[in-house]
């Protein structure tokens, strides 16, 4: 009775607090759109004066049952979901290893988010793309930046935490079965059968909807607060930035609805996040300017305690054609663009007539 006890009162903890979401939100009036994609970041590719942007929905391209066309879409209109980090009320992050408790509904948007989106077109973006230096500082806090902008993203919770569940769910199985609350309510059973009775219970965890959810929203809390992230960190910012310069009259870099992904050049394979060894992650950071970062050239600025030194390349049709195609394939939705030059491309070259069977 005991152990039916505890397993109760735990399952009571961890998966039925989102059922109060909806309740919270009606009588506190929160807001509705969270955006995954920074409307700060998306405002760099709008047509200049327009506050518009040219999407191309490829979700509507792979149902070849669709007429598509380019459609224009202002930064308000995409890449958003309702309460997408709207945390239950007393969240209690504690099953993802967090030590942050008892936070506001909207502590990711207003307080998370907020620092990085305020200073994104203030202080980062001129500091890469014109000053072409960052102090060391700055250069961390981008990086943190670059962490956010892909754990916060709808493909993280949707595609990339449930391909990575089994090493998640035996992580945190080991760290709860050396949890003293745990522990205490099954004293009289072995570690063997404390381990099944947890491999149970994390299956039922599992199953629901919020796991997913809430394990995004706890990684964003715990690199927000702590060092969880300082792995990834450390590949961003200890290897050389180089800053991708579109010159052609006609080729630009496109961004998508999970900007900056990360390829390989001895298989050309993209991933959407990771930072190991000899890879080459490109954030495009405007029509004309992408953001590229070696993993296979040290410059220690972390550890040197230096400035970030941004090198430049003038891009060739074929190395923007390159990115974009890296770009393109861990979308969402939509391709994003202030020009019709390649989302053509890919428009013209996904049509059912141009499709080789």
């Amino acid at each position: 009775m005991l152990v039916l006890f505890v397993i109760k009162k735990i399952i009571l903890r961890y998966i039925l607090r989102d059922y109060f979401c909806h309740f919270i939100e009606l009588i506190q009036g929160m807001k509705k759109d969270h955006h995954f994609v920074p409307k700060c970041y998306l405002k760099n590719f709008e047509i200049e004066d327009s506050g518009q942007l040219l999407v191309l929905d490829v979700v509507k391209i792979r149902n070849t049952t669709y007429n598509v066309f380019i459609e224009t879409k202002t930064k308000s209109q995409i890449c958003k979901a309702d309460y997408f980090y709207l945390l239950p009320h007393n969240f209690e992050p504690r099953f993802f290893n967090s030590n942050v408790l008892k936070l506001d509904p909207l502590y990711i948007e207003d307080v998370v988010f907020n620092y990085f989106e305020n200073n994104y077109n203030k202080i980062f973006l001129p500091a890469i793309t014109k000053n072409r230096m960052l102090t060391r500082k700055q250069a961390v806090e981008f990086g943190k930046f670059i962490i956010q902008l892909k754990i916060r993203n709808k493909y993280y919770r949707d595609v990339q935490i449930k391909k990575s569940l089994p090493g998640i769910l035996e992580s945190i199985k080991s760290s709860m079965i050396s949890e003293p609350e745990f522990s205490s309510g099954f004293t009289s059973l072995t570690l063997a059968s404390k381990k099944r009775v947890l491999t149970q219970m994390i299956r039922d965890v599992e199953s629901t909807p919020e796991f997913t959810s809430n394990y995004q929203k706890s990684s964003l809390i715990d690199g927000f607060s702590n060092d969880r992230h300082a792995e990834s960190l450390t590949a961003l910012v200890d290897n050389e930035w180089v800053l991708l310069i579109a010159t052609s009259d006609k080729a630009f870099f496109i961004t998508t609805d999970n900007p900056g992904v990360t390829f390989y050049e001895k298989d050309d394979l993209t991933y959407n996040t990771r930072f190991l060894g000899k890879f080459i992650f490109v954030l495009p950071l405007t029509p004309r300017y992408c953001l590229l970062i070696e993993g296979s050239k040290k410059d220690n600025t972390i550890k040197r305690k230096q400035k970030k030194i941004i090198k430049t390349i003038k891009a060739s049709e074929l190395l923007i054609s390159k990115v974009n195609h890296h770009s393109i394939q861990v979308t969402n939705q939509y391709l994003i663009s202030n020009n019709e030059y390649y989302l053509d491309m890919v428009l013209n070259k996904n049509r059912p007539d141009n499709i080789k069977k």
